[in-house]
């Protein structure tokens, strides 16, 4: 009962364009899950005549369901180090505002840490490669002959030769979508 109450007021307040009854039937149809409910109810209110009246005057665009940066319940704070982080409204239903914070908010921490990892790796490989430039410990691809670090090269096994990380994507890229596979690679040497 607590989260039927809390789902009702969550939706009367975000979807203000749509009747309540509409509102009511969309909850009865989707057993009353705010997560499930919430895209019918955005398409609803997107082709409401309401909707279409005040994005004239105020130039408002449809919000898109999978945005959880825009969504109204999800609060940016600061962590007073120069960032901020995202937290949930509190909606007085515990397992709604747990629904919430495993359907908006572990999305967008995800997406920050593969963005923070991805960064991290590239300034990493950037120093590597700036370390080996000046300690002249570059090695040379056999295949393209471009200099690069050590950590960026692989052993045939056979022969040991050194192939830099994007002659071997090149490689099986080719063999995957291409048609010069056979033409290119010797399978007995490598």
């Amino acid at each position: 009962a607590e989260y039927k109450k809390a789902v009702k007021a969550v939706t009367y307040q975000e979807f203000k364009g749509l009747s309540r009854s509409t509102i009511n039937a969309v909850l009865a149809e989707h057993n009353h899950s705010y997560t499930l409910a919430r895209p019918t109810l955005m398409t609803l209110s997107s082709k409401s005549w309401r909707f279409s009246i005040s994005s004239i005057f105020l130039r408002r665009k449809p919000a898109l369901s999978a945005e959880a940066e825009n969504h109204p319940l999800v609060v940016w704070q600061s962590t007073g180090h120069g960032s901020i982080i995202p937290s949930i409204k509190n909606t007085g239903s515990v397992e709604l505002d747990r629904e919430l914070f495993s359907a908006l908010i572990l999305p967008l921490k995800k997406r920050s840490l593969a963005e923070r990892n991805a960064k991290d790796h590239e300034l990493a490989l950037e120093i590597n490669m700036r370390h080996a430039e000046e300690t002249n410990s570059l090695n040379d691809c056999e295949c393209c002959f471009s200099s690069t670090t050590f950590e960026q090269l692989a052993a045939c096994n056979q022969g040991g030769h050194f192939a830099c990380y994007k002659c071997i994507r090149h490689a099986v890229n080719e063999a995957v979508f291409g048609q010069g596979w056979a033409r290119n690679i010797d399978a007995s040497t490598c």
